[in-house]
Order: C-alpha cells, then sequence, then structure tokens
C-alpha cells in the first residue's frame, strides 16, 4: 500500500510540475522525457524482485505518466479550436474507463499468464505511445505543420 501511495503521490506531484513548465519547456521533449522515464520505470518494474527496485520503478512510472493528461489537453485544444470543451470531456471518459478496467483485465491476465504480464502490457503500451509519438513527429515533418 505504501508504494501505491507512493505512485500517486509521484503522479499527482508530476503533474503540478508538468504543468508549471508546460509553456517554459519544447512539448515534444517534455512527452519524450516523459515517455522514456514510464519505459525506464516498467523495465525496473519488470526486472526487480525486492521492494526497492519495486519502489523505484513505481516512482519513474508515476513521474513519467504525470504530463501525459496536460500535454494531450493541451494539444486536443489548439489542435481542435472549434469543437465545445464538453466534446474532450467525453473522450476523457472513454478514456478513464479504460484506466478503470485495466486492474481487473491485469488480474485476470496474471492469473492465466502468470504475475510478469502486470508490468509487461503497461510496457507495451509506453511503447506504442513512442511509436505514436514517433509517427506524429513524421507527420509534422511531411506536412510542414
Amino acid at each position: 500500500m505504501l508504494i501505491l501511495a507512493l505512485y500517486w503521490l509521484f503522479l499527482l506531484l508530476g503533474r503540478l510540475i508538468s504543468v508549471a513548465i508546460l509553456p517554459r519547456v519544447r512539448h515534444g521533449r517534455l512527452l519524450l522525457g516523459s515517455v522514456l522515464a514510464a519505459f525506464f520505470g516498467c523495465l525496473i518494474l519488470f526486472f526487480t524482485d525486492n521492494a526497492f527496485g519495486a519502489t523505484i520503478g513505481v516512482l519513474f512510472i508515476g513521474g513519467g505518466y504525470a504530463s501525459i493528461y496536460p500535454l494531450v489537453a493541451e494539444a486536443i485544444g489548439r489542435r481542435f479550436p472549434y469543437y465545445h470543451p464538453g466534446f474532450f470531456n467525453g473522450i476523457f471518459s472513454v478514456a478513464m474507463v479504460g484506466g478503470l478496467l485495466a486492474p481487473a483485465t491485469l488480474g485476470y491476465a496474471a492469473e492465466i499468464f502468470g504475475v510478469g504480464v502486470v508490468i509487461g502490457i503497461p510496457l507495451l503500451g509506453t511503447c506504442m505511445v513512442v511509436a505514436l509519438l514517433l509517427l506524429i513527429w513524421l507527420e509534422s515533418k511531411v506536412t510542414g505543420r
């Protein structure tokens, strides 16, 4: 429970820090740093066998995932200014449902495939974010935006 509390603390503090530095930092670098921190934390959790490694991995994941929401909210608002803000609440509500279903899904997957899948799945999700980031950068280079 203490490690879970530390995760939420780092997620909260990371979100506060990322909102504060968002106007001064290039968004691509902040997103890349966040993704790399989360990826590193997932790798630590995947290969650790003690409480210290688990704590450090959780802290990297919490800090890494913290800046995603502020970056996405700002990017959506800038890219689609003609949509009503309530529309975005619906999008984030669907994302929250996925976040609420994830623990149960991971529990069932751990029962079938073993406990390693519990961190393997978020690790794959983080890799997909890196792939999407690279595709967005490629699209911006091709279109000149």
